[in-house]
C-alpha cells in the first residue's frame, strides 16, 4: 500500500512540476519580455530589408528607377541600422543604388555609390573578391557615358586584374 502512495505522489509532483513548466512558458509567450520585443523587432527589420532589396530590384527590372532608388535607399537606412556600416548586405543596397542612379542618369551619385561599395568590399573581404569586378565594370560604364575615357579604361583594366587574380586563385 505504502508503494502505491509513494507512486502517486511521484505522479502527482511529476505533473505539478510538468504543469508549472507548460504556465511558466504559456505566461512568457502572452507576456513578452522586453528582450523577446527587441528581438522580434529586429526579426521584424531584417525581413523588411530583404523586401526592400527585392522590391527595389524588381522596380530596376521595370524600368522604375525611382521607385527603386527608394526602396534601395530605405533598405540602406535600416540595414545600416540593425547590422552596422560593415556589413555585405550593404554593399549590395550601395551597388544597386549605383545601378539604379545610372540608369536614371544621375552619374555622380552613380560613381558615389559604387566607390562607396567598393571601400565596403575591400574592408569586409580583399581586393581580389570577385564583386568589385563587377563594380570596376560599372564605374568603367559610367565614365565613358560621361565621356572620360582614361578612367574608363582604367576601371575596365582594374576588373580584368580582378577576374584574372580569382581566377588564379581558382586553379
Amino acid at each position: 500500500m505504502k508503494k502505491k502512495s509513494e507512486m502517486s505522489d511521484k505522479r502527482l509532483v511529476s505533473r505539478c512540476l510538468w504543469v508549472s513548466v507548460f504556465f511558466i512558458f504559456f505566461m512568457n509567450s502572452l507576456y513578452p519580455t522586453a528582450a523577446n520585443e527587441k528581438i522580434g523587432e529586429a526579426q521584424r527589420d531584417s525581413l523588411k530589408v530583404v523586401d526592400l532589396y527585392q522590391n527595389g530590384v524588381r522596380a530596376l527590372q521595370l524600368g522604375d528607377f525611382e521607385t527603386a532608388i527608394i526602396h534601395f535607399e530605405s533598405g540602406l537606412n535600416i540595414g545600416r541600422r540593425i547590422l552596422g556600416e560593415q556589413h555585405q548586405r550593404i554593399s549590395s543596397f550601395q551597388i544597386s543604388l549605383g545601378i539604379s542612379y545610372k540608369n536614371q542618369g544621375d552619374y555622380d551619385k552613380a560613381i558615389d555609390a559604387y566607390l562607396k561599395a567598393e571601400k565596403l568590399i575591400i574592408s569586409l573581404f580583399s581586393e581580389d573578391n570577385p564583386r568589385l569586378a563587377y563594380i570596376y565594370i560599372n564605374l568603367g560604364i559610367v565614365y565613358k557615358i560621361k565621356g572620360d575615357y582614361v578612367k574608363y579604361s582604367e576601371f575596365q583594366q582594374a576588373a580584368l586584374r580582378v577576374l584574372q587574380s580569382t581566377q588564379a586563385q581558382k586553379d
